[in-house]
């Protein structure tokens, strides 16, 4: 008797004349968590801050193996992806996809209200002030070797195995939460981030291939990366108040709690401590990015007053800020 799943690969390379969706093969329940178990690992370890306290060889070689993963394991489960890399079918039709696409997800974001994420993408691993060349290669993998090997497991592989396995929607969420999960960005970008899942799983499902996914993936994150730039250049030359914060919302306002201050920065000698929770700085209470935008239109030199709580005690330090280390 035939195989119901090579028939059904047969009928669409039959009906199409190209290359058709062979990553539809049938995946067993088991391949499925071993291809997801170090996924949402990762997506945990990301989520609970862990990356963040590691090193930045740390965090690249973790994000390197990760990426590894992504575009090996279909084929260490010999579930050879022929129609990734097939280049037949129309390129026009993929462009005009690939843009198409790209502009729904960017209105997709501004919708959702994931803006934030150039402020992430910059603060994360250090770019906004660490070494050039972390920089320049979250600029590749984001661009050009990211795109690929994310297309390939969450839409080649995840997205069509869970829909053999449960309800189509299901499928598309379940995608759509780790591809978001493994992200190191605040919750409103993260919420952005599930809703471009969903409109490449709309692509990966429309076109032959994973080429206009891949396309429509990699010039998204070309703009989101001009804009990475831009915030970390603007990081780079905003005044440094030398403290780590980290954002609580309170019933009457948010406020900024001190988790770590920089030895001999301009905090520590104002007397600033860990614990102490910023309420205000000149008068303006932090945003959703701490206080980062108000220290982008402050340079160095600049005095600022910074009002705090501690011990329930309302304090102002006068602190003039300096420049980036």
């Amino acid at each position: 008797m035939s195989d119901p799943g090579s028939v059904a690969a047969a009928s669409v390379v039959t009906t199409r004349g190209r290359a058709a969706h062979r990553w539809d093969r049938p995946w067993t329940r088991r391949q499925i968590v071993f291809g997801v178990a170090p996924v949402a690992a990762w997506a945990v370890a990301v989520q609970t801050g862990v990356l963040r306290h590691a090193g930045t060889i740390a965090v690249v070689g973790s994000w390197l193996g990760l990426y590894l993963w992504f575009a090996l394991f279909p084929i260490v489960a010999r579930r050879r992806l022929g129609a990734v890399a097939a280049v037949r079918g129309s390129w026009a039709i993929d462009l005009a996809c690939a843009f198409l696409a790209t502009v729904a997800m960017g209105l997709v974001v501004l919708l959702t209200g994931g803006g934030d994420g150039a402020h992430d993408g910059a603060s994360y691993g250090g770019y906004g002030g660490g070494p050039a060349w972390t920089l320049a290669l979250f600029g590749v993998g984001a661009v050009l070797v990211g795109p690929w090997c994310e297309e390939v497991f969450f839409r080649g592989f995840l997205l069509h195995a869970l829909r053999r396995h449960g309800h189509a929607s299901v499928a598309w969420l379940a995608q759509a939460f780790l591809f978001a999960a493994v992200h190191p960005y605040s919750a409103p970008t993260l919420v952005g981030v599930g809703a471009v899942g969903l409109v490449l799983a709309a692509v990966a499902r429309i076109r032959p291939t994973l080429r206009a996914a891949w396309l429509a993936h990699g010039a998204f994150n070309a703009l989101a990366f001009a804009f990475v730039v831009a915030a970390a250049l603007r990081l780079a030359a905003s005044g440094f108040l030398g403290v780590a914060l980290e954002l609580e919302h309170r019933a009457d306002a948010q406020v900024a709690r001190v988790v770590r201050v920089v030895d001999g920065g301009p905090a520590e000698g104002a007397g600033i401590a860990v614990g102490d929770v910023i309420v205000s700085i000149d008068g303006e209470p932090p945003g959703r990015d701490g206080f980062t935008t108000f220290l982008a239109t402050h340079g160095p030199g600049t005095p600022v007053a910074v009002q705090l709580v501690r011990d329930g005690e309302t304090l102002v330090r006068a602190v003039t800020l300096a420049e980036r280390p």
